[in-house]
């Protein structure tokens, strides 16, 4: 792809409620409009409820996007808008107050991200994007790509789960990430972190794309130079409802807008045998690249890292042999919280996995690497689709030896009804490996010394995997957050029994 230098002076004033007016219109978004001020500069597009809680922005450069959200129509805030000269984009013009200037949209998502698109002047038509979507792996293969663009010095922009890192040359690997709002950033928010990699000298971006984030428009203007996707299995059912509404919400990234007749398309022969797939898309795999050393055994690791070093030899323009031979598997890192290895005798690894499939293959790979038995540490997140929870629980108890069934981020919900939905359809023989204990630090803690018990007692390990939150600092409860960590407590732990020992 070739890239033009962007004139800087083009997005650092943004555009006027005009200008973003004639943009909306030609995308034909607009029903119908009212400009009080039509040569205000705009240098900011938000949400409602940003806008509601950052008063002290400047109302006169400020567009604020109204929409009917999952849990709240925000219509019903628009009475709060006390000032007369902020642009208001909206689905229905009736809500706006008098005197207040409104631009009137079929779709506001979708003018919310080609609204910040515009106010930064463009700035994603002078980059390529590599975007990978999928139930599972999201994280990892977009990770493995940062590792390989890494080791080629290639300056680029990794955006994920982790928050987002702008990689040049004074890069090192204890780089921290930065935070955004959601795994695929909302458009003020990407739009941002765009115009600051760009200003470094970054015109590749690799980022994670989530099912929400399509299905919200947030990329609406954007075209992908490479897109990827890993796996597809149960999840996110509380908001998409059934897996052929996940499906096709993830499909959207392999057609228009999103996908041109210059993308470069990379799928796995796992998502190709889904039933969604074979009855969505069916046969036809004209537009698809079937990667080699990819399908459903559940080796993960080499899956996603197979899938990165393809996209990247499209990025780079090199062969795969190649890529291959100048970063070996052995020196490419993983993850925080993906199969990580955390601890020795016993062997204790934290991961992500919250999704049936997951877990069962993280499971599995423990067994099919170790002698002796699997431990499992895990619980179900609250106010998320309670069906996958017995699924779950089934999973677990095919997979683990024993099990201490815990907290995950609870939510709203009753911990104790999540525990109940989840041990509801196990047999008597199943519930004998289980330990029910609510804190998952007091659950972790038992799990570890029941380990080292057992090595007392048997002269034999055990391997421990702690699922569900991985890379997480935080847990949920109620309407509060702890600042929490898988990481933390297992080392908390053996650094309490090494001053026991000492």
């Amino acid at each position: 792809m070739t890239h033009h230098t962007l004139d800087l002076s083009e997005w650092s004033g943004g555009c006027s409620h005009d200008d973003l007016c004639r943009y909306l219109l030609n995308h034909g978004l607009v029903r119908s409009w009212r400009l009080v001020y039509p040569t205000h500069r705009l240098r900011y597009i938000l949400p409602i409820q940003s806008v509601l809680h950052h008063t002290d922005l400047d109302s006169q450069s400020m567009a604020v996007v109204v929409y009917r959200g999952v849990n709240r129509n925000h219509h019903q805030d628009l009475s709060r808008l006390r000032s007369l000269a902020v642009l208001v984009i909206v689905s229905c013009a009736t809500d706006v107050p008098d005197g207040c200037s409104y631009i009137e949209v079929s779709c506001p998502r979708s003018a919310w991200a080609l609204g910040a698109k515009r106010i930064s002047g463009s700035v994603s038509d002078h980059m390529s994007f590599c975007g990978v979507t999928g139930t599972n792996g999201k994280t990892s293969t977009v990770w493995f790509c940062h590792e390989i663009l890494r080791r080629y010095n290639l300056a680029h922009l990794l955006i994920s789960t982790y928050g987002y890192k702008i990689v040049t040359d004074s890069y090192t690997d204890d780089s921290p990430f930065s935070p955004t709002d959601h795994t695929t950033p909302d458009p003020h928010v990407l739009y941002r972190i765009l115009i600051q990699a760009y200003q470094v000298g970054v015109r590749h971006v690799v980022a994670e794309i989530s099912s929400h984030a399509l299905e919200q428009k947030k990329l609406v203007g954007i075209s992908f130079n490479q897109v990827a996707w890993t796996s597809f299995s149960r999840d996110h059912l509380d908001y998409h409802q059934t897996m052929d509404q996940y499906f096709k919400a993830k499909w959207q990234l392999f057609q228009d807008p999103y996908s041109t007749s210059k993308t470069h398309h990379m799928i796995t022969q796992a998502v190709c045998d889904t039933p969604e797939f074979q009855k969505l898309v069916g046969r036809d795999h004209h537009v698809l690249i079937m990667n080699d050393g990819m399908d459903s055994s559940g080796d993960f690791r080499r899956q996603n890292l197979s899938l990165a070093q393809h996209l990247v030899s499209d990025i780079l323009k090199k062969s795969l042999s190649e890529i291959r031979l100048d970063v070996p598997e052995c020196s490419i890192r993983s993850p925080r919280g993906r199969m990580e290895h955390v601890h020795h005798h016993p062997d204790v690894y934290i991961d992500y996995a919250h999704t049936p499939q997951a877990l069962e293959f993280a499971l599995q790979s423990l067994k099919q690497s170790y002698g002796y038995p699997v431990w499992l540490v895990f619980g179900c997140g609250g106010d998320r689709d309670p069906h996958k929870r017995p699924l779950m629980m089934t999973v677990a108890c095919a997979g683990a030896d024993r099990i201490f069934l815990t907290s995950d981020n609870p939510r709203t919900e009753d911990l104790q009804l999540i525990i109940a939905q989840m041990i509801q359809s196990i047999s008597a023989h199943e519930r004998d490996k289980i330990t029910i204990i609510e804190s998952r630090k007091t659950a972790t803690y038992e799990a570890l010394s029941a380990a080292d018990r057992y090595y007392k007692d048997y002269s034999c390990d055990v391997v421990i995997l702690i699922a569900g939150k991985g890379h997480e600092t935080v847990q949920i409860m109620g309407d509060q957050t702890y600042q929490y960590s898988d990481h933390d407590v297992v080392a908390e732990y053996y650094l309490k029994n090494s001053q026991k020992t000492n």
